[in-house]
């Protein structure tokens, strides 16, 4: 194992703050001597959140805006080795902090990656596992480790208990996401058209409340497919369809 005391890795924080956290955890046997989390307006809170939880008293954290790197880098000359995750957050974050890294140290940092295989046309669990590699040594290599609904809650900023009393709402380890399953009404045959409407209201309001709070990338959703008769349900259906609340009809 290499020695990366002199060594100091850059992680962006992106729409799936939990993936970011789950890459700390899995290159904690990696002894960096420092680890930067680099965040946007959109994810400073969850930057601090992930920060609070991370807690590793023998890693020196910090927190900074990506376009704010070249100033962290400046101010510690004594780090030998940048290094710089890419996956999470967006592309014009990538290539700022690599961009302002090369800039500032007059060296390329190094790469790592997080490499997922996915199962056929990119759905289910990846399969083969998930692992950071090392572009410059592909030789070294973490898996990166699932983590329970606690870790994933108090990034998420949702309670535990919250999570496990809504109904349909769960964490799954493997997939490293919140899903959110919606069931039609046992009734929904019987249902008046407006009645109905007010249920599409209702499933449209929480699914929003869920994406506002969670992250539309950390959160899948789904929902059992609507009768076809009465016929406003189809309706109903291709409503929902459209707000990426898939479920067909029968």
């Amino acid at each position: 194992m290499m020695d990366g005391e002199n060594e100091a890795i850059v992680v962006p924080v992106g729409m799936s703050p939990v993936h970011s956290f789950r890459i700390l955890k899995s290159l904690a046997d990696r002894d960096f001597g420092m680890v930067i989390l680099a965040v946007s307006d959109q994810t400073q809170a969850t930057g601090q959140a992930i920060l609070d939880v991370f807690g590793d008293g023998d890693t020196e954290t910090k927190l900074t805006r990506y376009d704010n790197i070249a100033k962290l880098v400046e101010r510690n000359s004594g780090i030998e080795q940048w290094n710089l995750l890419m996956g999470p957050g967006t592309r014009s974050m990538a290539i700022t902090l690599w961009g302002e890294i090369l800039n500032a140290t007059g060296d390329f940092p190094r790469i790592w990656v997080d490499h997922r295989r996915k199962t056929k046309k990119g759905k289910g669990k990846p399969i083969g596992g998930e692992d950071i590699v090392n572009l410059a040594d592909r030789k070294e290599r973490y898996k990166i480790v699932p983590i329970g609904d606690e870790y994933a809650c108090a990034i998420s900023g949702i309670g535990i208990e919250e999570l496990r009393e809504t109904e349909g709402l769960s964490w799954k380890p493997l997939y490293s996401r919140f899903f959110y399953h919606i069931k039609v009404p046992s009734d929904a045959k019987g249902m008046a058209s407006s009645a109905g409407r007010a249920w599409e209201e209702e499933v449209a309001r929480n699914v929003k409340e869920l994406r506002d709070r969670l992250g539309r990338h950390a959160l899948e959703i789904s929902r059992d497919p609507v009768p076809s008769e009465p016929k406003f349900w189809l309706r109903i259906g291709e409503r929902l369809d459209d707000l990426g609340i898939k479920g067909g009809s029968k």
